[in-house]
């Protein structure tokens, strides 16, 4: 399934795999008892349930597998420390990591709240100086466990050992070759970092690293701008389906790949957009189950 937020609806569209053009979602989450407030970011469980970050009221809202129309959250998530709720990321384990900043945030401001599994209390942080966060707007997990998170200006990427909390020092760091970062996805050792185009690269990449391919605009993909990324590897075979959110035309575009990760080239490409779709100006997360 496609999970796609609209920010400016307040709502959160579910195409099945395979939608295509102006089709209808196969449901939505929408309404007053939703608590959905400018949901941006997504993700989903190991137990399938939707997690999404509301920027406006700075909570996490979690829904039920088949969560559909005016559906009431199953807990929603809240902490003093998190002043917003920019992006989501939820392991393995059911852990939930939140970006939170404040305004005019500067270095130490920023952080990173943590949740325990099926818990609406944060138990950690990842804030202060030597963090290096700034403004983060996206999150990812890497395989070896972990956390990326892409801080907005600037376009640097960095990675925090798995269990680091307070004033942690990033394992390691990169520039992106975009200087606006707007999402990140990791999966099968490939890291997507969007803003502009879709800049791909090594889930372990450091210091002076170089993208191994770049999605951009092109007649395959019409591709106004890359926001949200999401990616989906088939188990037992080489393909990989990449999601981009494009609030420039108010579409997800579905991104068929071949060659071998993380240089990899656009094979097919399908969009969704239309006003059929609720998608709206302002697709704000992504997230494949």
């Amino acid at each position: 399934m496609i999970y796609a937020s609209n920010s400016t609806e307040d709502r959160i569209a579910v195409f099945p795999p395979g939608a295509c053009g102006d089709v209808a979602p196969a449901r939505t989450i929408e309404g007053g008892r939703t608590g959905l407030a400018e949901p941006r970011s997504l993700s989903l469980d190991a137990w399938g349930r939707l997690h999404v970050a509301n920027r406006k009221t700075a909570t996490v809202t979690v829904y039920a597998p088949d969560a559909q129309g005016n559906a009431a959250p199953l807990r929603v998530l809240a902490a003093e420390a998190m002043h917003s709720a920019d992006a989501i990321v939820v392991g393995h384990d059911g852990g939930v990591f939140v970006a939170s900043r404040a305004v005019g945030t500067i270095a130490g401001q920023a952080s990173i709240v943590h949740f325990r599994s099926n818990s609406s209390h944060s138990d950690y942080t990842i804030t202060g100086h030597r963090t290096g966060l700034t403004h983060p707007v996206a999150l990812a997990l890497a395989d070896d466990g972990s956390l990326l998170v892409a801080n907005a200006f600037g376009g640097v990427v960095a990675a925090y050992a798995a269990g680091s909390r307070g004033d942690a020092t990033p394992l390691r760091s990169f520039t992106a070759a975009t200087t606006s970062t707007q999402g990140l996805a990791c999966c099968a050792n490939t890291l997507l970092v969007s803003g502009t185009n879709v800049y791909v690269y090594s889930s372990g990449a450091g210091t002076g690293a170089q993208p191994a391919a770049v999605l951009a605009r092109c007649p395959m993909l019409p591709l106004g701008y890359a926001g949200a990324v999401a990616i989906q590897v088939a188990r037992g075979t080489p393909n990989t389906l990449i999601g981009v959110a494009d609030s420039a035309n108010a579409a997800v575009h579905l991104i068929r790949t071949c060659g071998v990760a993380p240089a990899l080239r656009m094979a097919a490409v399908v969009s969704i957009a239309g006003p059929a779709t609720g998608l709206g100006a302002v697709v704000g997360g992504l997230a494949f189950a």
